[in-house]
């Protein structure tokens, strides 16, 4: 377009890549780089999460094929991998 200055840009404090000036946060790492934002929402993000220790998740894992990836918060993942255990089990159980 004619008359249109591009905008300013600046650079990332995370991964130095050059993104717009008023962007909020970085298209290349998903950082958020504007201060004013990243404080209301970093209290309520950490109040809603909790810590998930990879050890246990490990011991679930052993116990129930799948359970460690449903107490990480990935349901899906976990579901996954106890339907892919039983049916691999069924198919294959008696044949080794």
């Amino acid at each position: 377009m004619i008359g249109v200055s591009p905008s300013p840009l600046k650079k990332c404090p995370y991964c130095a890549e050059m993104i717009l000036a008023e962007a909020k946060g970085c298209r290349y790492c998903h950082e958020v780089v504007d201060p004013s934002w990243r404080e209301p929402h970093a209290s309520a993000e950490a109040t809603t999460r909790t810590r998930r220790h990879r050890g246990i998740a490990a011991i679930l894992s052993l116990v129930i094929p799948g359970a460690g990836q449903m107490y990480r918060g990935k349901i899906g993942w976990g579901l996954v991998w106890l339907v892919f255990t039983v049916v691999a089990y069924t198919v294959f159980g008696g044949r080794w």
